[in-house]
Protein backbone atom coordinates (compact mmCIF):
# COMPACT_ATOMS: atom_id res chain seq x y z
CA UNK A 1 0.00 0.00 0.00
CA UNK A 2 3.31 2.44 0.79
CA UNK A 3 4.31 1.69 -2.65
CA UNK A 4 1.36 2.71 -4.22
CA UNK A 5 0.69 5.60 -2.43
CA UNK A 6 4.11 6.66 -3.45
CA UNK A 7 3.62 6.05 -6.91
CA UNK A 8 0.05 7.84 -7.03
CA UNK A 9 1.68 11.29 -5.24
CA UNK A 10 4.46 11.14 -8.02
CA UNK A 11 2.82 10.32 -11.15
CA UNK A 12 1.90 13.05 -13.06
CA UNK A 13 -1.29 13.07 -14.55
CA UNK A 14 -4.19 15.13 -15.79
CA UNK A 15 -8.09 14.35 -15.44
CA UNK A 16 -9.81 14.99 -18.73
CA UNK A 17 -14.00 16.19 -18.43
CA UNK A 18 -16.19 15.18 -21.48
CA UNK A 19 -18.90 18.28 -21.81
CA UNK A 20 -22.01 18.39 -23.93
CA UNK A 21 -23.37 22.02 -24.57
CA UNK A 22 -25.75 23.70 -26.53
CA UNK A 23 -23.22 27.00 -26.17
CA UNK A 24 -19.84 26.19 -26.22
CA UNK A 25 -19.06 29.99 -26.63
CA UNK A 26 -20.70 30.37 -22.95
CA UNK A 27 -18.87 27.52 -21.47
CA UNK A 28 -15.29 28.60 -22.90
CA UNK A 29 -15.89 32.05 -21.28
CA UNK A 30 -16.71 30.48 -18.04
CA UNK A 31 -13.47 28.06 -18.51
CA UNK A 32 -11.23 31.40 -19.11
CA UNK A 33 -12.73 32.90 -15.96
CA UNK A 34 -12.97 29.97 -13.04
CA UNK A 35 -10.07 27.93 -14.70
CA UNK A 36 -7.59 28.95 -13.29
CA UNK A 37 -9.15 30.05 -10.02
CA UNK A 38 -9.93 25.80 -9.89
CA UNK A 39 -6.40 24.98 -11.18
CA UNK A 40 -4.52 27.11 -8.54
CA UNK A 41 -7.03 25.66 -5.50
CA UNK A 42 -5.65 21.78 -7.23
CA UNK A 43 -2.13 22.81 -7.99
CA UNK A 44 -2.83 22.48 -11.98
CA UNK A 45 -0.32 23.65 -14.13
CA UNK A 46 -2.58 23.91 -17.23
CA UNK A 47 -6.20 23.88 -17.66
CA UNK A 48 -7.50 23.99 -20.75
CA UNK A 49 -10.55 23.38 -23.54
CA UNK A 50 -10.54 21.31 -26.42
CA UNK A 51 -13.38 22.19 -28.96
CA UNK A 52 -13.51 19.21 -31.50
CA UNK A 53 -13.51 20.11 -35.04
CA UNK A 54 -13.94 15.97 -35.79
CA UNK A 55 -14.12 12.64 -33.70
CA UNK A 56 -16.32 14.29 -30.75
CA UNK A 57 -18.39 10.94 -29.42
CA UNK A 58 -21.14 13.37 -30.19
CA UNK A 59 -22.06 16.37 -31.84
CA UNK A 60 -21.34 19.77 -29.19
CA UNK A 61 -18.95 17.69 -26.73
CA UNK A 62 -16.01 20.01 -25.19
CA UNK A 63 -13.38 18.48 -23.68
CA UNK A 64 -11.57 20.02 -20.35
CA UNK A 65 -8.78 18.98 -18.92
CA UNK A 66 -6.16 19.57 -16.43
CA UNK A 67 -2.46 18.61 -15.75
CA UNK A 68 -1.60 18.00 -12.32
CA UNK A 69 2.11 17.28 -10.88
CA UNK A 70 0.93 14.13 -9.07
CA UNK A 71 -2.03 11.58 -9.39
CA UNK A 72 -3.08 12.06 -5.74
CA UNK A 73 -3.78 16.02 -6.59
CA UNK A 74 -5.31 14.88 -9.82
CA UNK A 75 -7.90 12.54 -7.98
CA UNK A 76 -8.64 15.45 -5.70
CA UNK A 77 -10.04 17.27 -8.60
CA UNK A 78 -12.48 14.50 -9.10
CA UNK A 79 -15.04 14.71 -6.33
CA UNK A 80 -14.36 18.66 -5.93
CA UNK A 81 -12.79 20.58 -3.95
CA UNK A 82 -14.27 23.27 -2.41
CA UNK A 83 -12.76 25.95 -4.61
CA UNK A 84 -13.97 23.85 -7.49
CA UNK A 85 -17.57 23.65 -5.98
CA UNK A 86 -17.92 27.13 -5.46
CA UNK A 87 -16.74 28.01 -9.31
CA UNK A 88 -19.15 25.40 -10.79
CA UNK A 89 -21.82 27.08 -9.06
CA UNK A 90 -21.35 30.29 -11.37
CA UNK A 91 -21.19 28.28 -14.38
CA UNK A 92 -25.26 28.68 -15.48
CA UNK A 93 -24.47 27.05 -18.94
CA UNK A 94 -26.53 24.20 -19.83
CA UNK A 95 -24.55 21.37 -20.26
CA UNK A 96 -24.16 17.59 -19.62
CA UNK A 97 -20.95 16.24 -18.18
CA UNK A 98 -20.84 13.11 -20.33
CA UNK A 99 -17.76 11.76 -18.78
CA UNK A 100 -15.12 11.94 -16.73
CA UNK A 101 -11.46 10.31 -17.00
CA UNK A 102 -8.32 10.21 -15.09
CA UNK A 103 -5.07 9.60 -16.71
CA UNK A 104 -1.50 9.20 -15.76
CA UNK A 105 0.94 10.78 -18.21
CA UNK A 106 3.82 8.29 -19.06
CA UNK A 107 5.34 10.30 -21.56
CA UNK A 108 5.63 13.80 -21.40
CA UNK A 109 5.91 16.48 -24.42
CA UNK A 110 8.08 19.31 -23.82
CA UNK A 111 8.02 20.83 -27.75
CA UNK A 112 4.74 23.15 -27.32
CA UNK A 113 4.68 25.47 -24.10
CA UNK A 114 0.83 25.40 -23.23
CA UNK A 115 0.36 28.46 -22.10
CA UNK A 116 -3.03 30.36 -21.09
CA UNK A 117 -4.93 32.20 -23.67
CA UNK A 118 -3.18 30.42 -26.40
CA UNK A 119 -4.35 27.85 -28.65
CA UNK A 120 -3.23 24.87 -30.09
CA UNK A 121 -3.84 22.60 -32.49
CA UNK A 122 -4.29 18.46 -30.62
CA UNK A 123 -5.14 15.12 -32.34
CA UNK A 124 -5.62 12.46 -29.89
CA UNK A 125 -5.99 8.90 -30.55
CA UNK A 126 -7.13 5.90 -28.18
CA UNK A 127 -5.81 2.38 -28.33
CA UNK A 128 -6.02 -0.65 -26.35
CA UNK A 129 -2.56 -2.29 -25.99
CA UNK A 130 -1.11 -5.35 -23.57
CA UNK A 131 2.31 -3.68 -24.63
CA UNK A 132 2.48 -0.69 -23.36
CA UNK A 133 6.19 -0.21 -23.09
CA UNK A 134 6.79 -1.42 -26.51
CA UNK A 135 3.46 1.37 -27.38
CA UNK A 136 5.59 3.98 -25.66
CA UNK A 137 9.03 3.40 -27.87
CA UNK A 138 6.77 3.18 -31.39
CA UNK A 139 5.27 6.87 -30.23
CA UNK A 140 9.26 7.85 -29.64
CA UNK A 141 10.07 6.80 -32.55
CA UNK A 142 7.34 8.52 -34.25
CA UNK A 143 7.95 11.61 -32.63
CA UNK A 144 11.71 11.73 -33.61
CA UNK A 145 10.67 11.12 -37.31
CA UNK A 146 8.85 14.54 -37.21
CA UNK A 147 11.55 16.13 -35.68
CA UNK A 148 14.36 14.96 -38.04
CA UNK A 149 11.89 15.67 -41.23
CA UNK A 150 11.43 19.54 -40.33
CA UNK A 151 8.79 19.19 -37.35
CA UNK A 152 10.44 20.47 -34.54
CA UNK A 153 7.41 22.25 -32.97
CA UNK A 154 5.23 18.78 -33.01
CA UNK A 155 5.26 16.50 -29.65
CA UNK A 156 3.15 13.40 -28.57
CA UNK A 157 1.98 13.51 -25.26
CA UNK A 158 1.00 9.73 -24.27
CA UNK A 159 -1.18 8.74 -21.05
CA UNK A 160 -2.68 5.55 -18.87
CA UNK A 161 -6.41 5.74 -18.20
CA UNK A 162 -7.18 4.68 -15.01
CA UNK A 163 -10.85 5.83 -14.52
CA UNK A 164 -13.78 6.57 -17.06
CA UNK A 165 -14.76 5.11 -20.23
CA UNK A 166 -11.50 4.73 -21.00
CA UNK A 167 -9.86 3.29 -17.78
CA UNK A 168 -7.35 0.68 -19.33
CA UNK A 169 -6.44 2.56 -22.66
CA UNK A 170 -3.80 4.55 -23.96
CA UNK A 171 -3.90 7.84 -25.29
CA UNK A 172 -1.50 9.85 -27.39
CA UNK A 173 -1.49 13.31 -27.93
CA UNK A 174 0.15 14.83 -30.73
CA UNK A 175 0.50 18.83 -30.02
CA UNK A 176 1.35 21.27 -32.24
CA UNK A 177 1.22 25.30 -32.07
CA UNK A 178 -1.51 25.29 -34.95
Amino acid sequence: MLVASSVASATPAMNAFTINTADPSAYHDWVRTSGPIIGKSLGAQVIGICTPHAGAFEDKDLYVYMYTDTLAAAMHALPGNETMKVELSKNTVAREVRSKNLYSIVKSQSVVDLEIGKQHAFWNALVKTRDVKSYLKAVILIENAFHKNGYEDIGIQTFLGHAGNTSGMVMSSVVAPN
